[in-house]
């Protein structure tokens, strides 16, 4: 610094200094707005069109900076809020390095002089953490979101500042959190935005400042991709791929058991315009999630014709987003501690707002990541997490059954339980249905109850009728692997455990190497099976048509019990009935570019045919006749080679056993629903609930 611009720069400070006393004592207040009408005056060019041209006004901004921050003691907020807000106002993205790092200096020490401005400017440097509108690159779709390099430099100085006003300022933590949560953006079209922030967010709970903050900022993270997640239509990600399923589809013949497997074009044609009529006389059709947005994953539509992008825009910023969580989660899990508080989290953001949120269908897939991650601390604790759940009477029945679907897609699904962890699992839930039974018979032998309607079993024992459809849906992918287990593939598993009475059993997948073979399982599933499916609450009527045909096909041809008498009373129950519609929280995940952090060919079980040969199925209907591909098999038992193939959303988006999710006009009650029957008349089913 030369002679002479030190002395303005000496000038200028006792300059600055005397118009805050001025303002302080009460005197002469006329300094005092000569300065704030000059750094008003200095920063409308920095910042203004013409902002590049001014390299003489930055550089007298940043002295201006300067000066107030040697004096920032003398600042008071009921007395100075004028000046603090004319310099917060200065835009960060455009005015340069050197007035970049000159407000940030004084922002962190105003707020260590001064505790009492903390809320607001925390909330002005939270707002600058995402670029102005004109300034936000728009990605080009479907590509991976990387920040431009000088909006990455900006940003980053601003949470280096953030990060030392949490080490310097015992009162910001909880401010800070306060206002990250807040103002997270989430129904932004351009996902710059919200990208920019998330990354922000992550990079600040990942610093040792920040460790304060992980967990809070974690749980407002799953919060906010939920909001986004239930955005997104099943139709809008279904119409992206429908000229690829088309071509497939024409090119396979065959037509598997479920319903997408193997449709021609011509039938996703005819069942598109039947679905888009249905949707004109009721609009829930097109929602997401339990709500009835599976209702579209059971139709893939033909090419669309409207000029909308051929990515869907919030699905793409959900794809993006959820890549910077899963490498963040990927962050904390590599340490032990780090990993058991990420659980602790991410568990209790699943039991307050993921469970009950029916329209969900990609947030759920962190609990599934984090499931792989550690099977003894996450996965099985996740399973003991919803058991819990279903055989607490005190939860209401909503909630059961919600764990009831997300226990039965989970152990369906995840290719890389343990088999102890998985038979144990499956067999509790048997268990748990055999003595619900039981209690039902020794109730009606007790007391004499009156005849009971249909929709009054549906309301009182919907939990029942769910955990059945759940076991049945996990048998159709296991159950052949399941009795035909090698001794020393298995873990030692003790079945004294896989009993349930009032609280399940600890789930664990290691033990003494009492292995439980394969004819123990089936011992115990013939034993079991039967006592469900003939009991009088009849629970095979009122499951999904494909669960309950695709069951009786597998026990049927595994000689695990003698279904003639089940498929004769499935096969006529489902004209007169409405089978129970369940959402399976974790079919096929169609996010593209986020999907790679789940290695889904290794970890996630597709449909595979569940090893299906020629079996009789002259019980069906002709229009339920099902005919499966010669040799199909099992996905649990496919090749290294197959595990290894690429991950394929638009081949996955079909492989959710092809259940029907129509939308009701009590869509919240889908558990109740089934068991309305023709005619029956749905203001009287509301008043009854």
């Amino acid at each position: 610094m030369s002679s002479e611009e030190a002395k303005i720069t000496a000038a200028l400070t006792a300059y600055v200094r005397n118009a805050l006393l001025c303002k302080t004592l009460g005197q002469d207040a006329t300094t005092y707005r000569e300065l704030v009408k000059h750094v008003s005056q200095v920063r409308g060019i920095v910042c203004g069109q013409h902002s590049q041209q001014a390299a003489a006004e930055k550089h007298q901004l940043a002295l201006l900076l300067q000066a107030c921050t040697r004096h920032v003691s003398y600042i008071r907020s009921d007395q100075h809020g004028m000046l603090v807000a004319e310099l917060l106002a200065i835009s960060l993205w455009i005015c340069g390095e050197e007035v970049l790092k000159g407000t940030l200096d004084f922002v962190v020490k105003l707020l260590v002089a001064n505790g009492s401005m903390v809320s607001f400017c925390l909330r002005r440097l939270v707002f600058c953490l995402i670029p102005p509108n004109p300034l936000l690159e728009a990605p080009t779709p479907g590509e991976t979101w990387q920040p431009p390099a000088q909006q990455a430099a900006v940003q980053d100085h601003i949470i280096q500042a953030l990060a030392d006003i949490l080490l310097l300022v015992p009162t910001a933590p909880k401010t800070m959190l306060s206002e990250l949560s807040q103002r997270m953006p989430f129904k932004i079209v351009n996902r710059a935005a919200p990208c920019m922030y998330f990354r922000a967010v992550y990079q600040l709970s990942q610093m040792q400042a920040g460790d304060c903050l992980r967990d809070g900022l974690q749980a407002a993270m799953v919060d906010c991709l939920l909001n986004i997640d239930v955005e997104i239509k099943w139709q809008d990600i279904a119409d992206q791929q429908a000229d690829h399923v088309a071509d497939e589809h024409d090119s396979e013949d065959e037509q598997d058991v479920f319903a997408l497997e193997g449709r021609t074009g011509q039938d996703l044609q005819e069942q598109t315009i039947q679905t888009l009529d249905e949707a004109a006389a009721d609009p829930s059709i097109s929602r997401g999630g339990w709500e009835g947005a599976a209702a579209t994953q059971d139709v893939v539509p033909v090419a669309s014709t409207s000029d909308r992008s051929p990515i869907d825009e919030t699905a793409d910023t959900l794809d993006s987003l959820m890549e910077l969580t899963f490498e963040h989660l990927l962050w904390r899990c590599h340490d032990a501690a780090q990993l058991q508080r990420t659980w602790a989290v991410m568990l209790a953001a699943f039991d307050r707002t993921l469970l009950h949120t029916y329209r969900s269908k990609f947030t759920q897939f962190l609990v599934y990541y984090m499931c792989q991650q550690s099977l003894s601390s996450c996965a099985s604790a996740f399973v003991s997490f919803l058991l819990k759940r279903i055989h607490d009477p005190n939860r209401p029945a909503i909630t059961r059954t919600a764990c009831a679907a997300y226990l039965a897609s989970f152990l369906a699904r995840a290719k890389f339980l343990p088999k102890p962890l998985l038979i144990q699992s499956l067999l509790s839930m048997a268990q748990w249905c055999a003595d619900y039974c039981k209690t039902q018979d020794q109730r009606q032998l007790a007391t004499s109850f009156p005849a009971t309607s249909t929709f009054e079993l549906g309301i009182q024992h919907q939990v029942f009728y769910a955990m059945c459809q759940g076991l049945l849906y996990a048998f159709c992918y296991h159950l052949d692997s399941l009795l035909s287990t090698d001794a020393d593939d298995m873990d030692a598993v003790d079945p004294s455990q896989l009993h349930i009475s009032d609280a399940p059993p600890p789930i664990s997948i290691s033990g003494d190497k009492a292995c439980m073979q394969p004819a123990d399982i089936r011992h115990t599933l013939s034993d079991l099976l039967p006592r469900i499916l003939h009991h009088r609450l009849s629970p095979m009527t009122v499951c999904a048509p494909s669960v309950a045909h695709q069951f009786l096909q597998q026990a049927q041809r595994l000689s695990l019990l003698d279904c003639t008498s089940l498929q004769t009373t499935v096969a006529s129950a489902h004209m007169q009935v409405r089978p129970l519609e369940m959402f399976f929280p974790f079919d096929p995940y169609l996010l593209r570019r986020s999907a790679r952090f789940l290695k889904l060919p290794s970890s996630y079980n597709t449909w595979g045919g569940g090893h299906q040969h020629d079996t009789d199925a002259s019980h069906l209907s002709s229009d339920d006749e099902l005919e499966v591909p010669e040799g199909a098999e099992s996905q649990t038992d496919s090749s290294s080679e197959e595990e290894d193939a690429e991950y394929d959303p638009q081949t996955l988006q079909g492989q959710s056993m092809g259940i029907s999710f129509q939308s009701k006009p009590l869509g919240m009650l889908i558990t109740v629903l089934p068991f309305v029957g023709v005619g029956v008349n749905l203001s009287e089913c509301s008043r009854a609930l």
